[in-house]
């Protein structure tokens, strides 16, 4: 439209970002719903949110989408770090949540 050229790598790359803020984002109103609708603190619910996260989208539709590789493609330490990474991001969630409520 307006005469530039993006290679395809390009468009790839910010399709991959963009997918990926843009789940990040939609499983902060899971975390609000989830808060909201239970009595958990905002701890539990951010690790329980995080952990949910990385079992399903993670270790479950990400593989079977074909996204990824099979999961027993992967040592064990990686899926580790990889939930260990979204319970961190759960909390950062719950404080993110919190703050702004």
């Amino acid at each position: 439209m307006l005469g530039i050229q993006i290679s395809d790598s390009v468009v790839k790359s910010l399709g991959t970002y963009l997918f990926h803020y843009g789940l990040g984002m939609s499983w902060g109103a899971v975390y609000t719903l989830v808060r909201r609708r239970t009595m958990w603190n905002p701890v539990a619910t951010g690790l329980g949110t995080g952990a949910a996260m990385s079992l399903i989208v993670e270790e479950g539709m990400t593989p079977l989408l074909g996204f990824s590789a099979p999961n027993g493609a992967y040592p064990l330490v990686t899926h580790l770090r990889g939930f260990v990474t979204h319970l961190a991001f759960g909390l950062g969630m719950a404080a993110t949540a919190e703050t702004l409520y």
